[in-house]
């Protein structure tokens, strides 16, 4: 009788979990716990980058759509005069005086800002407002101020121009 008890004592503690298959259990969660924060690390990280894009091709389209309409539709060209770069650009609609000017890097028209506040604009050298003949050209940089993780502000240049005829 003696020899059954012993071996079901053995039996009830060969069920219990053993050191080893704690620490394989302990080892396979931190593996998958590190792939499924690598993956939402990857997808914030993806998400903020499209984000950063995504504002500063909204603001370039903005400014480029207004200021090629103001161009086209002007009746004089006050500024740019010559084919130096400028800062500012003023255009005349009947009679009115549109002026675009960038102040505290924020492209302004009639002194009310056109771009983002997560946006800010600037200009470097060779680059503004200039008059070409009968086209103004447009250069300037675009600078998002969401920092995607780990990486540095997302800067942009654009460049267009614009024709306009004069009666």
């Amino acid at each position: 009788m003696k020899i059954k008890k012993v071996n079901k004592n053995r039996a009830k503690l060969k069920k219990g979990i053993t050191l080893i298959e704690l620490l394989i259990y302990v080892a396979l969660l931190t593996i998958i716990l590190g792939i499924i924060t690598n993956f939402l690390y990857q997808v914030a990280t993806f998400k903020v980058n499209n984000q950063v894009s995504s504002d500063l091709l909204q603001n370039s389209v903005l400014m480029i759509n207004k200021m090629t309409r103001d161009i086209k539709e002007a009746d004089e060209i006050i500024k740019p005069f010559d084919d130096n770069f400028s800062n500012e650009l003023q255009v005349e609609i009947d009679e009115e005086t549109i002026t675009y000017t960038i102040e505290d890097e924020i492209l302004k028209r009639n002194g009310t800002g056109l771009t983002d506040e997560k946006v800010r604009v600037f200009l470097d050298t060779n680059q503004g407002f200039r008059r070409i003949g009968n086209s103004i050209q447009i250069v300037f940089s675009l600078e998002s101020e969401l920092k995607p993780f780990g990486q540095n502000k997302k800067v942009k240049q654009y460049q267009t121009s614009a024709f306009f005829e004069l009666e």
